[in-house]
């Protein structure tokens, strides 16, 4: 594996996760408050679960996500989304939008694993310690190859992800992630 990129470049992809979650934010925020009090009232329930993952050098976190468990929910997400996984996934995401601008995520980079299975796909794995060189993202770039696509193969694309990490190449992932989400 080659070495990390320099700080110059890490600092870049920073930058833009702070501009670009900001400007995601506002228009995010009142709908992330919709959903919240909808999910609220048709669940009687907490609308975020909580997930562990790991972060920047394995370091644990706790990552929320809008949780659409009841019927009456699950169907609103699918009739607002018009069943559009991605689009469903950027939805129930919508709360981690801001641990990218707290700087526990980045907008792009290699998925939060669960911190269980980053133990042991450590231990298992020679270079998985690799891809916990970047903070994960959330949108991976392994949610571009060819479906199926196995757990290994996405894992695999996330450790290249880390040796091609930077500005330059996250702007044409997020093109073609966009251009995705346009065509359904």
């Amino acid at each position: 594996m080659r070495a990390p990129k320099g700080k110059k470049s890490y600092r870049s992809k920073r930058a833009f996760d702070l501009v670009l979650g900001s400007l995601l934010l506002l228009p995010a925020a009142p709908l992330l408050a919709f959903f919240c009090l909808y999910l609220v009232i048709a669940q009687k329930r907490s609308p975020f679960r909580w997930l562990d993952a790991s972060g920047l050098n394995g370091v644990p976190f706790r990552r929320p996500i809008l949780h659409f468990e009841s019927d009456q929910a699950s169907g609103l997400l699918k009739k607002l989304t018009r069943s559009n996984r991605t689009v469903q996934y950027l939805l129930t995401n919508l709360p981690s939008l801001l641990l990218v601008l707290k700087g526990k995520m980045s907008l792009i980079g290699p998925s939060s694993h669960h911190f269980r299975k980053h133990l042991f796909l450590s231990e298992n794995m020679a270079d998985y310690a690799d891809r916990l060189q970047l903070r994960p993202g959330l949108i991976s770039p392994s949610t571009l190859a060819p479906k199926p696509c196995s757990e290994k193969l996405s894992i695999r694309i996330e450790i290249l992800y880390c040796e091609k990490a930077g500005l330059p190449f996250d702007l044409c992932l997020l093109g073609r992630y966009l251009t995705r989400v346009w065509q359904g």
